[in-house]
């Protein structure tokens, strides 16, 4: 089913206002999706798909470099944890970056072209997260540590911290211990040249959010406690 006319949307694509442009149909896009549950998974998927085609493809009108962007970044003080909030094999790296354009710049964008000022691969991204981590303990960066990454719901926050994604639902449980391993490695390295680094749950710089889950802060959050894992093999790649 075609839930928005796609020839449109790729013709407003070409634009740099294009989200000005396909405006008044996503709308009514997420309002249709709120009241009608049924359909709500169906229409998302088709909204992400289309915005992960048109960056995947360079086809997406974006602006250019804007170091104004991460001028305020701060020194490093606190890494954020997150969860994805969905089982592992929904996200791929490119659906990530489509859902955060829509959720993170977009609503942003204040009638200029959009412009994240990251860059991975040779094409503009919108993560909001520096490290991703998947069950098996496997450890992606996503963006460097002098990008303000928008993740933490809390500006301040943002600018003086990482963001770290656990690519699971941990919303009612415990990462597993190979995730669990891998985030306190990266935490671990960061210590290692920063002399310390607060690590906080994303709903301690945000209280609006449950992120990452109801078991973080009287459970797994120790397990993030500063060690000695200099022994140990990095795990990032």
């Amino acid at each position: 089913m075609e839930y928005f006319n796609v020839a449109a949307w790729r013709e407003a694509a070409r634009h740099d206002d294009w989200y000005a442009r396909i405006q008044p149909e996503y709308q009514a896009l997420l309002k249709r999706a709120e009241q009608q549950p049924n359909e709500a998974e169906a229409i998302k998927e088709a909204v992400r798909g289309f915005f992960e085609d048109r960056l995947e493809q360079n086809e997406l009108a974006l602006g250019g470099p804007d170091p104004a962007l991460d001028a305020p970044r701060e020194t490093l003080r606190q890494a954020v944890i997150h969860h994805s909030h969905r089982q592992p094999g929904y996200y791929t790296l490119a659906r990530l970056n489509a859902v955060h354009l829509l959720n993170l710049y977009m609503p942003n964008s204040k009638g200029r072209p959009i412009s994240s000022n990251h860059y991975r691969d040779g094409k503009m991204v919108f993560y909001g997260y520096h490290w991703w981590v998947e069950i098996d303990g496997t450890a992606t960066r996503l963006l460097p540590d002098e990008a303000i990454g928008w993740q933490a719901g809390n500006w301040e926050v943002n600018c003086q911290s990482i963001g770290i994604c656990i690519n699971d639902d941990l919303t009612d449980k415990a990462p597993s211990s190979a995730a669990l391993k891998a985030v306190r490695q990266i935490l671990d390295d960061y210590r290692a040249r920063l002399g310390s680094l607060e690590v906080i749950g994303h709903c301690e710089a945000n209280p609006k959010t449950k992120c990452p889950g109801g078991t973080f802060i009287a459970g797994w959050k120790q397990a993030l406690r500063p060690e000695d894992h200099a022994s140990k093999p990095s795990l990032i790649v």
